[in-house]
């Protein structure tokens, strides 16, 4: 049967690129976690606060990966974009859990966004989950709907 995208009444009038959550929220408060490698050393720090990363990520001579548990938090997407310059557009096709797997290339930013497949034996029935992807410079940012998934 074919499913097609419901748009609600708070939705009519609203740009294409509005920070709104599409999709069912699997988790109460979002984890956040900063891994950071390089020169042989490993750090991984779980946050409360958006605004901590922009301290943890400047080290020099590090790479950088932000993992972020539950995708529903409009504030902290839109704080999150701000400290590292991600333009709206991705954050909304974050949000967007019926986005279809794409590839989108920008000046100084790549953004991958995916479904993850996994196999419920107790259910029997194939589960997905939406996974995004944005890599920078020395930076990863990755978006998961719930966690202990792929990464784990």
């Amino acid at each position: 049967m074919a499913k097609f995208a419901i748009k609600h009444k708070h939705e009519i009038g609203l740009p294409p690129d509005e920070l709104i959550f599409h999709g069912e929220k699997k988790m109460k408060e979002t984890r956040k976690r900063i891994i950071t490698f390089g020169s042989g050393k490993l750090n991984e720090v779980e946050i409360d606060d958006i605004a901590m990363l922009k301290q943890l990520v400047n080290q020099q001579g590090t790479i950088n990966w932000i993992n972020i548990d539950g995708i529903d938090n409009e504030k902290e997407l839109i704080e999150l974009g701000e400290i590292f310059g991600i333009d709206q557009t991705i954050l909304s096709d974050v949000m967007n859990t019926q986005q279809r797997a794409n590839i989108q290339e920008y000046e100084d930013t790549i953004f991958i966004n995916l479904k993850m497949l996994q196999f419920d034996q107790d259910e029997k029935i194939v589960i997905s989950e939406q996974l995004s992807i944005i890599v920078q410079d020395s930076l990863v940012i990755t978006f998961q709907e719930n966690s202990g998934d792929v990464f784990e």
